[in-house]
Parts: structure tokens; C-alpha cells; sequence
């Protein structure tokens, strides 16, 4: 008898620790439609904003609100199951999210409330700290249809220690930029159009705002007239560097080195008390929302 109340009182227990709680990714073309059925019912959606760009800072924030989202459902279970929702966007779906909300950087966080949006902070869960001996590999989106200069700029790529991808033309480069990979540098012959080279410098900076755009064999290519101030406002406004002839691989080592050094001796390291801060700002919304003084958005930044 003893043993079967004992079983009972186990399977009637509240757990002690919460298993995380999946935060669902969703469309951002999806985000309006969700703030207006959730602002009727009074629960508080948390919109975590993720980027392939930053993407280790990005897997902490997505755990970290996994986490907090299990703190708050197993707070609220009983008295008010609805009283918070947890999703996840790709920053890099729509370019003008962003600007949008004012996201400078990622991962950020978002809270909307009755329709409004009453918390707007970047997520800290985790800081670049230096370390010694580390450093990431560039990798190279190369754009060119013509194999003695393919065959010379991978060779220099591979004694770089590069890893890269080939395109023939624009479609392949933009089909590759949209994979949501980040490259270091797009390197591109100046053979194409002033239009399509600047599609691919568009494509390969939505996902990483920081990688170079190198065009190469810009004296070789002459534009017509008609074209001519369009390639120069290009060349001036969103080329990292504007090289005449296909570049050596000194050159080349150079160019890519001095992101690459950016990069060095930094990874990722997780800091303090995050999930608990977070928490704490969820739960003040909430409370706010509560007694209705939520009349604006929190601006600055979470030290989550």
C-alpha cells in the first residue's frame, strides 16, 4: 500500500527543474497576423530574433528563451496557461524587418502586447572574449565564368587555406547567396552586369553586412555609356576594393586577411546570470500589463 501512495505523490509532484520548452520559428510574413489574434486574448508574445550571420550567438539566445519560456509555463500553468507565447524569427527573410523595429544587431528580443510593441532589446547571452590560436577560415562566394581565371583564383584560394564556392554566372551566385550561408568576401569578375553585380553584393550582405565585395578585372570589362555612371557609383558606393586584373595570390591574401583578422583570437563565451535576467524582464512586462502600465516599448539593451 505504502509503495502505490508513494507512486501517486511521484506522478501527482510538480517538477522541481523545467525541460526547456521549444520557441517556434516562424515566418516574419506570419508575425502581424499572430500580434493581432494574441493582443484579443491579453497573452504576452516574445519574439526572439535570430540571424544566420551570428549564428552562435543565436543558437544561446534561442536556448536561452527555450529555457525561460519552460520557467514561465511551468509558473502560469495552473492559473493563466496563455499568459506568454515564445516565437523565433530569421532576421535575414526580409530586409526591412529590421529597420522596421530598429534591430541593429542580433540576437534581439521583442514583446508585443495588446497589439503594440512594449520591449525592444538586444539579447547579450553570450560575448566575443579573446582567445589565443583561434581564428575562422574565410569562406569565399567566387563569381566568374572563365576557367583560366577560375583556375588561377582557386588555386590562390586553396593556398590561403580558403574554403569557397563557385558560380558561373549571377543566378548561380545569387541562388548560392540565398542559402543564408555568410561568406568573408564575394569575389567577382567585373564581366557581368552592373545590375547583377550589385544583386550579389545585395545577397551576400543581407545575410553577413560585413563581408567585403571584391571586383576583379574591372580594366578588362568596359561598360557602355549608358551603363558607365551606374558601374562607377557601384564601384565607389558598395565595392570593398576595385582591382583591374585578376588578383595574385598575395594579393588576394591581403585582401582577405584583413577581415579575417577581425575574426581572430575571438569566440564565443557565456557570461553570468542571462536566464534569469531575461526572466525577470519578461516577467516585469508582464506585470505591467497587468496593472496597464505598459504605455510604450523598452529601449536599450538586455544584458541577456
Amino acid at each position: 500500500v505504502s509503495g502505490k501512495c508513494t507512486t501517486e505523490k511521484l506522478l501527482n509532484a510538480k517538477p522541481t527543474v523545467a525541460t526547456p520548452k521549444t520557441v517556434t520559428p516562424i515566418s516574419q510574413l506570419k508575425l502581424p497576423e499572430l500580434v493581432e489574434e494574441l493582443s484579443s486574448q491579453g497573452t504576452l508574445l516574445v519574439v526572439i530574433c535570430l540571424a544566420a550571420y551570428a549564428m552562435e550567438q543565436s543558437k544561446y539566445a534561442k536556448l536561452l528563451a527555450e529555457k525561460v519560456h519552460a520557467d514561465l509555463h511551468q509558473r502560469y500553468r495552473d492559473s493563466n496557461p496563455t499568459a506568454v507565447q515564445f516565437v523565433a524569427v530569421e532576421l535575414t527573410e526580409i530586409s526591412g524587418f529590421a529597420a522596421q523595429y530598429g534591430i541593429k544587431e542580433a540576437p534581439y528580443c521583442l514583446m508585443f502586447q495588446g497589439g503594440s510593441v512594449v520591449y525592444a532589446k538586444r539579447l547579450r547571452g553570450m560575448r566575443l572574449m579573446a582567445k589565443e590560436g583561434v581564428q575562422q577560415l574565410p569562406h569565399v562566394l567566387l563569381v566568374c565564368s572563365q576557367p583560366a581565371q577560375q583556375l588561377k583564383l582557386e588555386r590562390s584560394l586553396r593556398r590561403s587555406g580558403c574554403a569557397w564556392d563557385l558560380a558561373m554566372d549571377a543566378h548561380q551566385a545569387l541562388r548560392l547567396a540565398s542559402r543564408a550561408t555568410p561568406y568573408t568576401a564575394a569575389l567577382i569578375c567585373a564581366e557581368f552586369r552592373t545590375e547583377e553585380l550589385h544583386s550579389i553584393a545585395v545577397a551576400v550582405r543581407r545575410v553577413d553586412p560585413s563581408s567585403l565585395v571584391l571586383v576583379f578585372d574591372a580594366g578588362l570589362h568596359p561598360v557602355a555609356a549608358d551603363e558607365e555612371e551606374a558601374r562607377m557609383r557601384f564601384f565607389k558606393e558598395e565595392c570593398s576594393e576595385v582591382l583591374v586584373y585578376t588578383p595574385s595570390y598575395t594579393a588576394l591574401h591581403a585582401l582577405l586577411s584583413r577581415k579575417s583578422r577581425s575574426a581572430e583570437s575571438s569566440v564565443p563565451s557565456r557570461v553570468g546570470t542571462e536566464r534569469a535576467e531575461l526572466l525577470n524582464e519578461v516577467l516585469g512586462v508582464l506585470e505591467r500589463g497587468q496593472h496597464g502600465s505598459n504605455t510604450g516599448p523598452l529601449l536599450g539593451t538586455a544584458a541577456a
